[in-house]
């Protein structure tokens, strides 16, 4: 009897052949071996390439092996990258077709939409939430003022008092800078619906992969 034979090793938790090893005559039972944890004693069978031997209870079996391969769901043209030994899941597909000319146009539309808003935060640059949020009222004050010297306009009268100056130059800081943002947005705005236009009657998918719909494509205003 020789001092070890060679045994065949599988992964504990996939069963994937891992490869030999060798098992010694058991000290206890010197006509037999020890067997090491998940181990066999019959050889796998070769495995092509992207299949896997694994143990099953009784023997082997070959299996297709995709681990670390991307498929696709069609529908909504998700990648998924498998990460286990069997077949591909079903519904998968190895490559995804072309998208189609409407599913072009959905994905232009939504990047104009969002590039728009993207480089409309220019108006809020360099002002706290909490003067975002009193803009209506300053706007609402500084009219009332700008109609009637003598109209209440609690906030900028306030504000005025607070930062030392008049409030008649509060306001009209106040109505410049509601007439910058109505310039700006009119701006984007205006660009936004014309490459939506543009878009929504594209015949090509070159003609929509032309329109622009980056922030940085947008022509903001010197205001």
């Amino acid at each position: 009897m020789s001092a070890y034979i060679t045994v065949y090793g599988f992964d504990q938790i996939t069963r994937e052949y891992l490869g030999p090893a060798r098992a010694y005559a058991d000290p206890k039972q010197p006509d037999r071996y020890a067997l090491p944890a998940n181990c066999r004693e019959d050889a796998p069978p070769a495995a092509p390439e992207r299949y896997a031997a694994r143990a099953t209870s009784t023997g082997w079996e070959v299996v297709e092996d995709h681990r670390g391969e991307t498929w696709y769901q069609p529908d909504t043209r998700e990648a998924v990258k498998i990460s286990e030994l069997g077949p591909v899941p079903e519904g998968l597909v190895a490559e995804l077709p072309p998208p189609s000319l409407e599913d072009v146009r959905k994905t232009k539309l939504v990047a104009i939409l969002s590039s728009a808003d993207a480089v409309g935060q220019v108006i809020y640059e360099g002002y706290s939430r909490l003067e975002q949020d009193s803009w209506p009222e300053q706007r609402a004050d500084a009219l009332a003022l700008l109609a009637d010297p003598d109209a209440p306009a609690p906030l900028i009268r306030a504000m005025a008092l607070a930062r030392g100056i008049s409030e008649t130059e509060l306001r009209d800081k106040v109505l410049a800078n509601v007439e910058r943002a109505r310039t700006i947005s009119a701006a984007i705005m205006g660009q936004q619906q014309a490459r939506e236009t543009l878009a929504k009657a594209a015949l090509t998918l070159a003609g929509l992969e032309a329109i622009p719909d980056t922030p940085e494509s947008y022509i903001i205003p010197e205001v």
